[in-house]
């Protein structure tokens, strides 16, 4: 399992996050991570980790490919719930 995840969009987090009203907090504890470190993803400081970015974009309704931008689609997965 990869450590760091080259390639993550904290824009397109951050987008997703503001237009489904959520708090950063909220992301955070869905990540299992502190507010203080998410802001360091979101500000690009700081790449997010396989599991970090599962769940963050689980928690956003998207898929890990839309994060990296490997996709321009940001519709979940087939199978999961937005």
């Amino acid at each position: 399992m990869s450590l760091v995840m080259i390639g993550f969009n904290p824009n397109r987090a951050e987008q997703l996050r503001m237009k489904k009203g959520f708090r950063r907090a909220f992301i955070a504890g869905e990540c299992g991570i502190t507010s203080n470190y998410l802001s360091l993803l979101m500000h690009g400081h700081r790449a997010p980790s396989e599991r970090v970015l599962n769940l963050m974009a689980l928690a956003l309704g998207t898929s890990t490919d839309y994060l990296t931008g490997k996709s321009d689609d940001p519709s979940p997965p087939k199978g999961q719930v937005a």
